[in-house]
């Protein structure tokens, strides 16, 4: 009666009496399926693709493999019954080369893997390969840490890229339209299990039912409101789409993908919008924008005149304060210095003593001095260094548990998989960025 018990409460459990959680073909036992995991444990991504197994899967199923006799166990059975080629066990059961591991670092949103969505909504595309599991994201831009730094480094480190066998080149490429160069990267072989979370949660959409397709991109209620890591999404946003400005006054803004809704991103984040643009390119206040489309998207404390009634001095200082902390993510160290110059003239004596200022921007500085904004702008220029007029080596804080600083930017140093074609011009990073860098237009 025990043993009949014991029997009962393992199935129940969906375990084994050998100690197994995942698999064990004399307990029948094949489990597939694991929480919040989007794709089988154990996959294979085409009929002569990768296989990927997760790796608490993998564990048991090698234990199986090497000791197979031990539990009168055939290979020829174990591969019937995992749906494994019987050729593939035997490479295993010798060491001979093994699946594609996975694990839940590329099923999480976590704060790596929160920015580079972010990024990737602002200024990426993902294309599907022509197979279910088969990915490959592709970004452009003129700026040397957006454009190169950025795609080299998650490459090497990301967990969602583990699974590249080689590192991809970015080139700089030539734009017909500007005549201007800027850096170009695929980066082949994202993690299919991210790109499925991804697709689980709606953030993209197949735009047509083709073999080799791209995404429309969303942001979510669901998903925004439940993340934890909103600092890490806006701030790769803000890179891609974010502008800063202080030649008259404070000016924060965001220039949007006209395909993308940000609304549910302006209503869930502490964020103080003043003036917005629609599809038909017309300026009016946000509220009244917000139905037509939005294309461009102002912050307090610019444009204080349309600032709605339902926002305070409080509310604008909280939004600065996000923008703070958010800017410890950053891999843009131009955006962050525009920034500090906006919290430097926001804690300014004169700021809100001008004629025909308002007495919301009175309040805002004195408030922005009582929570030691001075000392946090202070923060970021530590974290992001400069010396002779040139950028020098930083690490943005969601990449801090991923490698050193020294690992970040030993291959940016050696210009590794840069292609330049037929770039003439000359890049030395060796003692640091210039801070007005750009690439040559074309002669």
């Amino acid at each position: 009666m025990e043993n009949i018990k014991l029997l009962t409460e393992i199935k129940e459990n969906n375990n084994c009496i050998h100690g197994f959680k995942y698999i064990c073909p004399i307990c029948k036992l094949n489990r597939l399926n694991e929480g919040m995991i989007p794709v089988p444990l154990n996959f294979i991504t085409h009929r002569r693709g990768k296989r990927f197994i997760y790796h608490d899967y993998w564990l048991e199923l090698y234990n199986l493999i090497r000791d197979h006799t031990s539990y009168d166990l055939s290979l020829s059975y174990l591969s019937k019954f995992s749906d494994i080629c019987r050729r593939s066990l035997r490479n295993w059961k010798h060491d001979r080369g093994t699946p594609k591991i996975f694990n839940n670092d590329e099923c999480k949103f976590n704060s790596q893997n929160s920015y580079f969505i972010g990024l990737f909504l602002s200024d990426g595309h993902i294309r599907n390969n022509g197979a279910k599991f088969s990915y490959t994201y592709q970004v452009g831009s003129s700026n040397i840490f957006q454009g190169y730094w950025h795609p080299q480094l998650i490459q090497r480190f990301l967990p969602i890229f583990k699974h590249k066998k080689k590192i991809s080149n970015t080139y700089i490429e030539l734009d017909r339209c500007s005549k201007h160069h800027y850096f170009k990267t695929n980066l082949s072989s994202l993690s299919p299990i991210f790109a499925q979370l991804l697709l689980q949660h709606k953030i993209i959409k197949p735009k047509k039912c083709t073999k080799t397709t791209s995404f429309h991109k969303e942001i979510p209620f669901d998903f925004l409101n439940s993340l934890s890591c909103k600092e890490e999404l806006f701030q790769g946003i803000f890179d891609g789409d974010g502008g800063v400005s202080v030649y008259t006054a404070p000016d924060i803004s965001l220039a949007l993908a006209p395909d993308t809704d940000y609304t549910h991103l302006i209503k869930i984040l502490p964020l103080v919008p003043t003036l917005a643009r629609d599809n038909n390119g017309n300026f009016s206040r946000y509220q009244e924008t917000v139905k037509k489309g939005l294309y461009f998207v102002r912050f307090a404390p610019g444009s204080l005149n349309r600032l709605s009634k339902e926002y305070t001095a409080k509310h604008i200082v909280d939004q600065l304060d996000f923008f703070l902390d958010s800017a410890k993510n950053s891999i843009r160290p131009d955006k962050v210095y525009k920034l500090i110059k906006v919290i430097d003239k926001i804690t300014s004596k004169g700021y809100g003593e001008y004629n025909h200022c308002l007495e919301v921007q009175r309040e805002v500085r004195d408030l922005a001095l009582k929570m030691d904004f001075k000392e946090k702008i202070d923060e970021l220029k530590k974290q992001y260094p400069i010396k002779d007029g040139k950028y020098l080596p930083f690490i943005p804080k969601w990449a801090e548990n991923l490698c050193t600083k020294e690992e970040a930017w030993e291959f940016f140093f050696n210009k590794e998989n840069l292609i330049f074609k037929n770039y003439k011009g000359k890049i030395d990073f060796s003692e640091g960025v210039p801070i007005n860098f750009e690439l040559l237009p074309n002669s």
